[in-house]
């Protein structure tokens, strides 16, 4: 296991979430419009995950355990502002979860999450 890429990637959820909630604190969200605050530090995390997987692939359960593999998930769950990086994390997730290295339901939640944006109706119902 990677321990630095797994912190990495717990400390983008953790900063991801903590965010989140002090702007649904301030009365900042919800909102009508992708707050910008927000909307900078998914950019951020979706720019770092990408050089996690342009160095090691997916990051999976065997490179960096299960609290960082849901960390990945929500980064690229939040990085409405790429649907292109998003379509392709459907492709690494498919192909980690026919490894059994990443859970099926980070999968169906992402694929349908992808569609959504583009207009499509959602093939999982998540």
């Amino acid at each position: 296991m990677n321990q630095n890429f797994a912190d990495e990637l717990v400390t983008m959820m953790t900063d991801d979430q903590q965010l989140l909630q002090q702007l649904f604190d301030s009365g900042e969200l919800p909102s009508d419009f992708y707050h910008p605050r927000i909307k900078a530090l998914h950019e951020q995390n979706a720019y770092r995950l990408k050089g996690v997987i342009g160095a090691h692939g997916w990051p999976g359960v065997s490179l960096v355990g299960e609290e960082a593999v849901k960390a990945a998930w929500l980064v690229v769950q939040h990085s409405v502002s790429d649907p292109e990086f998003m379509g392709e994390c459907v492709l690494l997730l498919e192909d980690a979860v026919a490894r059994e290295d990443v859970a099926g339901w980070q999968l169906a939640f992402l694929q349908d999450r992808v569609r959504t944006l583009s207009g499509k109706p959602q093939y999982y119902g998540t």
